[in-house]
């Protein structure tokens, strides 16, 4: 078994994101009622780690950005991330807030703004703490050519540590924010073993996974670090996997797919989150007519994914015509 070369970490991004974002919306299935045998529904359970993924591999994009492009960097990430946010989020959270909730433009305008979610609700959280790592990396950049790769290691064990902390006292949406920030500077981090291209035995992703066995035996409750830390150690050794499996077999027609997936990661996200908050609003409507399945991977699924698709190419051009 040849050993695996970090530098598949940054070929094969693509994949991977399109993969954790499928692993996303599968996940939503679950929490959205669509039953499962027991062994699959726990396997369902873990799908948090796809987020990880997300966060890790975004890091590990940012400090390449960060390398090649310092002057106007949050404005190209903002330019890169708003159009398609607002696109999706003006229109959806004002058929959730104000027609079906009947909530006022007040409660409308927090959870656009995304202060909702640093407040305690829910909104579109994972945008928000993306849009925090982004303003708070270029900082930790500074930091780190200042005095060293040590800075790395202190912003993730803090991070890690704060997070813990924060939920444990029920302090949910900024100790959320530290425990997934925590992944993204350790992405951020791993750039470094891509740059160097270090190699690993590709069989150590088995501790990783092992670790996560082990856990569960511990009763652990569910804002601990070790419950952060083991989904990162699933989405890293997944990312591993998958470059592993690409590097040696090809499989050039799922790398395709895959990467087309990985194109719009954001759009696919919250069109499936905003679909899956209205089909469970009109529930009365088609629960005991129509089957769950095909409200969930009919409406939910398929025609999140076509939307996304379409939202992506227009603030795609969007984006372009600002970035001129």
């Amino acid at each position: 078994m040849k050993n695996y070369h970090f530098s598949l970490l940054s070929r094969y991004r693509g994949e991977c994101m399109g993969f954790a974002m499928l692993v996303v919306m599968i996940a939503h299935s679950h929490h959205f009622g669509v039953h499962y045998p027991g062994p699959i529904a726990k396997l369902m359970g873990l799908g948090m780690f796809s987020v990880y993924i997300f966060m890790i591999l975004s890091g590990l994009g940012m400090k390449f950005a960060l390398k090649k492009e310092s002057e106007g960097f949050l404005k190209k990430r903002l330019i890169r991330i708003l159009p398609s946010y607002l696109i999706i989020a003006v229109p959806m959270l004002w058929i959730i807030d104000v027609v079906m909730d009947g909530k006022g433009i007040g409660s409308y305008l927090l959870d656009l703004s995304l202060i909702s979610f640093w407040l305690g609700g829910e909104s579109f959280w994972y945008v928000a703490i993306q849009l925090v790592s982004y303003i708070l990396i270029p900082i930790h950049d500074r930091l780190r050519k200042r005095f060293g790769t040590w800075v790395n290691a202190a912003v993730l064990v803090f991070s890690i540590v704060i997070g813990h902390v924060l939920r444990e006292h029920g302090i949910e949406s900024f100790g959320t924010f530290f425990q997934f920030f925590s992944a993204f500077i350790g992405g951020y981090w791993l750039a470094d073993a891509v740059e160097k291209d270090t190699s690993i035995p590709v069989i150590l992703v088995i501790p990783m996974f092992l670790f996560v066995w082990a856990k569960s035996f511990l009763n652990v409750p569910e804002y601990h670090m070790l419950v952060s830390l083991s989904f990162a150690l699933i989405g890293l050794g997944v990312c591993i996997l998958l470059g592993w499996i690409f590097d040696t077999f090809g499989l050039e027609k799922l790398r395709k797919g895959l990467r087309f997936f990985g194109t719009f990661t954001l759009e696919g996200y919250m069109m499936n989150v905003s679909l899956c908050w209205i089909a469970w609003r009109l529930k009365p409507l088609w629960e005991g007519t129509i089957s769950i399945h095909l409200v969930y991977w009919g409406f939910c699924m398929v025609f999140a994914l076509i939307l996304a698709c379409a939202v992506h190419m227009v603030s795609e051009k969007i984006a372009k015509h600002l970035l001129v």
